[in-house]
């Protein structure tokens, strides 16, 4: 049975059983069952720690490698090691598998953690706004997630017309959506479902539909459907949000989604120690 290790500077350590070629050694386990070889015995320990240190990689593919062939053999991969290597083999086998674990623990913040999760948040909200119930079962429904640069179009966006209209919560709502993460923007379609139910105003689904500047009834309860079960998800995995009907406003002149779309809410999404969309002033 033959044993392979992958690495670049065994070449030292093994020299008569290097092939130069292929860049790698096989190693006879002979070698370490002779008393005449404790200099082998050593050396084959030290390379375990040096290649590790080396490369990461080395780890897995030995163990691999072993594992391949001890199975081959028709043994268990303790009962071969043992009787192969002993005593010698052990404690190397321990260093190479807690080594590179040692070498690659670190802590893990918060701040590496609270972007991910409420993305993470976000994408969850997508899933239930598009599975909340709709009217007749027909989607009127868009969703998107604004982050980042996109943020900050809104925000710009929502100070434009607040000062323009001489709305000042609009300017406040766009300094604050700047703390967010992720902003969830959920809006629907003026699609009427066919009912000729009235609730519009119009006698007839296709009276409204001369109008298609006008929601369908419908359109609007599914979209507050879809909003409240996106919200309850950012409520359910501790997410600060709040529902914001200003963000909805600029995101309609941006035509951050399509052109059928004729009402839009936005979710923005923050981990702060108190909900940073409340109490504002």
């Amino acid at each position: 049975m033959e044993y392979v290790i992958f690495s670049k500077d065994i070449e030292k350590h093994f020299s008569p059983d290097f092939n130069k070629r292929y860049i790698r050694t096989t190693i006879n386990p002979a070698m370490f069952s002779s008393k005449n070889n404790q200099h082998n015995r050593l050396s084959f320990r030290k390379i375990y720690i040096f290649a590790v240190r080396k490369k990461r990689l080395f780890v897995a593919q030995l163990v691999e490698q072993l594992t391949l062939n001890q199975w081959v053999g028709g043994s268990s991969p303790p009962e071969e090691t043992i009787s192969r290597f002993g005593k010698y083999f052990q404690p190397a086998f321990f260093i190479l598998l807690t080594f590179p674990i040692f070498s690659i623990m670190a802590l893990i913040t918060e701040n590496n953690i609270i972007g991910e999760s409420l993305m993470e948040t976000a994408r969850k909200m997508v899933v239930a706004a598009r599975t909340a119930p709709k009217g007749r079962g027909r989607n009127s429904i868009e969703i998107v997630i604004a982050t980042g640069g996109d943020i900050k179009r809104i925000s710009d966006k929502m100070i434009e017309i607040g000062k323009k209209n001489a709305v000042d919560f609009l300017i406040r709502d766009a300094n604050n959506i700047l703390l967010a993460e992720a902003i969830v923007l959920i809006g629907t379609k003026a699609m009427s479902v066919g009912l000729n139910c009235g609730l519009c105003g119009f006698k007839t689904c296709a009276g409204k539909d001369e109008h298609p500047e006008c929601t369908c009834v419908f359109n609007q309860v599914d979209l507050g459907i879809a909003v409240g079960s996106a919200a309850s998800v950012a409520a359910d995995n501790r997410v600060d949000n709040r529902i914001m009907y200003s963000i909805g406003l600029a995101t309609m002149e941006m035509k951050l989604l399509s052109e059928e779309v004729k009402m839009i809410f936005g979710i923005p999404l923050a981990a702060y120690s108190k909900n940073p969309f409340f109490d504002r002033k």
